[in-house]
């Protein structure tokens, strides 16, 4: 019952998802970073395209929007991100606070909104067929980008999603994974904040930091003012963040 295609872009950088829905319909999961990326994801459409739901506002994964004339679905928090990015082509039309269910094709489907990666970062959830789209909460294979890092509310959001009945994870960047990858993200994620804090402690010069993180986390020089944003998110100490409960996902 795993009815979906991932496509990424000629670099194998950005995963856009397309989803089948009953006989003859398509979701579509992020549409590339320009509309020459979201032309091909769009040629792979077979039969009625329902929605295209952005996992959340960056560039590489919105660019092939104002190609899709249907509902474009994101959180409120990343529509608002684009509005105040300047993107007025193929802004999302529907939006959610936190969460929106629906049904169709005789399926279940959920988006959840988490925030952590940036402020609009959000999930699909398939239940019946246990798929997780992670959008860039999971970057799976390299790291993650952080510059607007939440990182105790994106810790949170990993342990939250390892409690649900998951059996295929979708990232937003790399191969797709199980629920192994949740778990992966969340541990490199409390690893660097408990290096930057260690390098903090220990009075390291930024250029010394930069050379640390890229030597263990493998950031290549075009990411390191990535890591500059990066460093300034890392709170002293962690705050603890624990999400909202949500058992109807879980298993039993």
């Amino acid at each position: 019952m795993s009815r979906f295609k991932v496509y990424s872009d000629a670099s194998g950088t950005v995963n856009s998802t397309l989803i089948s829905i009953g006989d003859q319909a398509v979701i579509v999961v992020d549409t590339q970073a320009s509309e020459e990326g979201g032309r091909l994801v769009l040629n792979q459409v077979e039969g009625q395209l329902l929605f295209v739901f952005n996992t959340h506002e960056h560039h590489d994964h919105i660019g092939g929007n104002p190609l899709f004339d249907c509902r474009i679905i994101s959180s409120t928090a990343a529509q608002e991100a684009m509005v105040a990015d300047n993107v007025s082509a193929g802004l999302p039309n529907c939006h959610f606070d936190e969460q929106l269910h629906m049904h169709t094709g005789g399926e279940e489907i959920r988006l959840q909104h988490f925030g952590g990666h940036c402020p609009g970062a959000s999930v699909m959830y398939l239940p019946q067929r246990r798929l997780l789209l992670t959008g860039d909460l999971i970057f799976n294979g390299r790291a993650p980008w952080m510059g607007q890092a939440d990182f105790p509310t994106w810790i949170a959001a990993l342990a939250e999603l390892s409690t649900w009945d998951v059996e295929t994870v979708v990232p937003g960047h790399g191969p797709v994974g199980g629920k192994e990858l949740l778990r992966e993200q969340q541990t490199m994620l409390q690893n660097f904040v408990a290096d930057v804090q260690g390098w903090q402690h220990a009075a390291k010069t930024e250029a010394e930091m930069i050379a640390l993180a890229a030597e263990r986390y493998g950031v290549k020089p075009n990411w390191y003012d990535m890591l500059r944003m990066a460093f300034k998110c890392v709170p002293r100490p962690l705050q603890v963040k624990v999400m909202p409960s949500l058992s109807k996902h879980r298993r039993g």
